[in-house]
C-alpha cells in the first residue's frame, strides 16, 4: 500500500489530524485568548481533551509568556491540562513544552493525562473539576469505522451521538460542554458539517436550547489541513447565554451573517415561506450514505479538443496518467 493511503487509512481509523500552527493561533484569536483579555489570566484553568503532541498547548504556552507577567508564570502553566490515548503522542508533547519553558529557567510539572477522554468522564467516580477554557481539535472518526463496542458506548453516553451517521467529534463537544465552568468558553476545530446533517441535529438542538452558540468560522471547501480531505470550521460556545451569533464563511467572495441564536445559515438559504411550497428529498427517495472523494484528478479528464466526437466511445486521460473510456454523448 502507497504511504500516502496508509496514512490517510491510519487517520480514518485513529481520527488524528494534527493541527497547523496558523490554525492553533487562529483558534486562540476566536475564542478571546489574547493578551489584555480577562480569559488570558493565570487563573484560567484551560484543558484540550484531547491533545496530542500539544499543538494547542505549545500555543497557549507562548501566549502565557509573552503577555503575563513573569511572576505569574508558574501559576498559569500550572493551570494548563492536557489528554490524550496516545502514550508516546503525551511524550512527545512533554518533551515540547519543556523545551519551550526552559529557556525561561522553568521546570514545570505539567498535567498531562494518559487516558481515553470520553471513557474516563463516563467512569469517574468523582467530579472532574471544571474549566475556564476548553480548547483543540478533536478526533474526528465516523460511527462506521469504530468497533461496535465503542459504537453502543458513545450510543449510550452521549446524546449527541445517538442519530445516524454520527462522529465521535460530536461526543468530545458534549464532553467539552459538560466540562465548563458557568462562565467558561469552548473553541474547537472540527468537520463544519455539523452545521446541516441529520446525525448533528441534537448537538444543534443542544445549542439553541442553552444558547450557548458564540460564533462560527467555516472554511467552506477550502482544505486548511495538509494532505487531509476535511471541510472544518472553528466553532466557539460559551456558557454565558446568547441570543445572536456570528457566522464567517471563509469563501470567495466571504460572508459574515449575524443570526438569532435560533437559525443556522442553512435556514436562510432556505426561506420558511420556501420551505413550505418544497416536499424534502426524503419524501421522495431514500437517501443513503454520500460519497466525497475529494480525488478530482482522478475524475477530471484531459482531452484533445479536436477529438472528434462521432464514435460512441472515447478514449481520455485523467491527471494521473491512467487511460479511460467514456460514452462520447455525456462529453
Amino acid at each position: 500500500m502507497p504511504s500516502a493511503l496508509k496514512a490517510y487509512s491510519e487517520v480514518k481509523r485513529t481520527g488524528k489530524v494534527y493541527t497547523p500552527e496558523d490554525l492553533v493561533e487562529a483558534v486562540l484569536d476566536s475564542v478571546g485568548y489574547v493578551a489584555g483579555s480577562q480569559l488570558l489570566a493565570p487563573s484560567t484553568r484551560i484543558l484540550d481533551p484531547a491533545c496530542g503532541d500539544g499543538q494547542f498547548l505549545i500555543g497557549i504556552v507562548r501566549r502565557i509568556l509573552a503577555f503575563l507577567p513573569p511572576s505569574t508564570w508558574e501559576r498559569a502553566l500550572h493551570n494548563i491540562e492536557g489528554w490524550d490515548i496516545d502514550k508516546n503522542a503525551l511524550h512527545a508533547c512533554k518533551e515540547r513544552l519543556d523545551a519551550e519553558v526552559a529557556p525561561h529557567g522553568l521546570s514545570i510539572a505539567w498535567r498531562l493525562r494518559h487516558c481515553d477522554s470520553l471513557m474516563a468522564y463516563c467512569n469517574l467516580l468523582e467530579p472532574i473539576p471544571l474549566y475556564d477554557l476548553v480548547v483543540g481539535n478533536p478526533p474526528y472518526i465516523r460511527i462506521q469505522h469504530l468497533p461496535d463496542s465503542y459504537k453502543r458506548f458513545l450510543q449510550e453516553n452521549f446524546s449527541f451521538c445517538q442519530k445516524g451517521s454520527t462522529d465521535i467529534y460530536l461526543a468530545f463537544f458534549e464532553l467539552g460542554i459538560s466540562l465548563l465552568s458557568s462562565q467558561g468558553k469552548l473553541a474547537f476545530i472540527t468537520p463544519n458539517s455539523w452545521l446541516y446533517t441529520t446525525a448533528a441535529r441534537p448537538f444543534r438542538e443542544a445549542l439553541r436550547r442553552q444558547r450557548l452558540l458564540e460564533r462560527v468560522i467555516d472554511y467552506d471547501t477550502s482544505l486548511p489541513f495538509e494532505g487531509i480531505g476535511a471541510y472544518v470550521s472553528i466553532t466557539v460556545l460559551s456558557k454565558e447565554p446568547h441570543h445572536t451569533w456570528r457566522y464567517e464563511r471563509r469563501s470567495h467572495p466571504p460572508v459574515t451573517l449575524h443570526l438569532p441564536v435560533q437559525t443556522y445559515p442553512a435556514e436562510v438559504q432556505c426561506p420558511p415561506s420556501r420551505a413550505k411550497r418544497s416536499v424534502p428529498l426524503g419524501q421522495i427517495a431514500h437517501i443513503g450514505v454520500g460519497i466525497t472523494t475529494l480525488a478530482d484528478k482522478v475524475f477530471i479528464l484531459q482531452g484533445d479538443p479536436s477529438l472528434p466526437l462521432n464514435k460512441p466511445i472515447v478514449r481520455l486521460q485523467t491527471s494521473v496518467g491512467e487511460t479511460v473510456e467514456i460514452e462520447s454523448a455525456l462529453l
